[in-house]
């Protein structure tokens, strides 16, 4: 059985696989990163961070809905992050003008509206969009939000929206303990100038990818899938074919002499 989905719904599928046994494979949620470092190339880093958690309306699973930035950057990285917020095209996906559609539902803008509220009271800070627009349809605006505290709901569980979450990191030892810090593992990606650190973060990272200076999540042919909470078995790769084979054993004698184990 292969499924992608909640971590919810993944854990009763393999309470439901174990009698008779049945092999699971499963894509589960996410709470993934982008780590900015002061050496980053932020006319890159930043519009691709909006865009790693804005694109499909945040409803991704690998959607990079952390932020965690080195904090001499932290508030020039929080301010153009919200800046990009502002400027997101909202409305009818058939629009061709429009950049961000609607979520799936009612009930889940109000799930969504309902993190930013407790995170705000939490102690969070709302710098753009974290309110519920007029009219018809289930829109809910792009959302930035300065979360000084790993450890705010906001910031540990999958809001699955349009909502990022912007923590500062002291040294390159915190930002990898931050990005660790959650129950998931689908996702990351690193933005630095350092070549050498890229691939240092990405050996740490408990993640099943890691992208180095670039948004994209998944490409065909590289194997796509989770740590942790966020799930185990691989799409997309060769890796995969061995989910769906089963492997025999065939032993074959090919020596003259009678084989007689025990002697007799």
């Amino acid at each position: 059985m292969a499924f992608t989905g909640s971590t919810r719904t993944g854990g009763e599928i393999m309470r439901l696989a174990s009698d008779p046994v049945k092999r699971v494979t499963l894509e589960l949620g996410g709470k993934s990163p982008s780590l900015v470092f002061a050496d980053a190339d932020l006319a890159s880093a930043i519009p691709s961070s909006a865009w790693s958690i804005f694109y499909a309306a945040g409803q991704s699973c690998e959607a990079r809905s952390r932020v965690l930035v080195e904090k001499p950057l932290y508030d020039e990285v929080v301010s153009k992050l919200g800046e990009h917020a502002g400027a997101i095209r909202v409305g009818d996906p058939l629009d061709p003008e429009t950049q961000m559609g609607s979520l799936i539902s009612l009930a889940h803008r109000e799930r969504v509206h309902g993190f930013v509220e407790r995170g705000a009271g939490e102690g969070a800070e709302v710098v753009a969009g974290g309110a519920v627009p007029d009219g018809a349809g289930a829109f809910y605006p792009p959302t930035v939000v300065a979360a000084p505290s790993n450890a705010l709901e906001i910031v540990q569980e999958e809001v699955f929206g349009p909502v990022v979450a912007v923590t500062p990191f002291e040294d390159e030892a915190e930002a990898v303990k931050l990005a660790n810090d959650v129950r998931y593992g689908l996702m990351a990606t690193v933005w630095t100038g350092d070549p050498a650190r890229g691939h240092r973060l990405a050996a740490r990272i408990k993640s099943g990818t890691v992208g180095i200076n670039m948004p994209y999540t998944a490409f065909p042919g590289i194997p796509f899938g989770g740590y942790k909470q966020s799930g185990f078995g691989r799409e997309l790769g060769l890796e995969t074919l061995d989910l769906y084979l089963e492997t025999k054993s065939v032993i074959v004698s090919t020596g003259s002499r009678p084989i007689n184990p025990f002697g007799l």
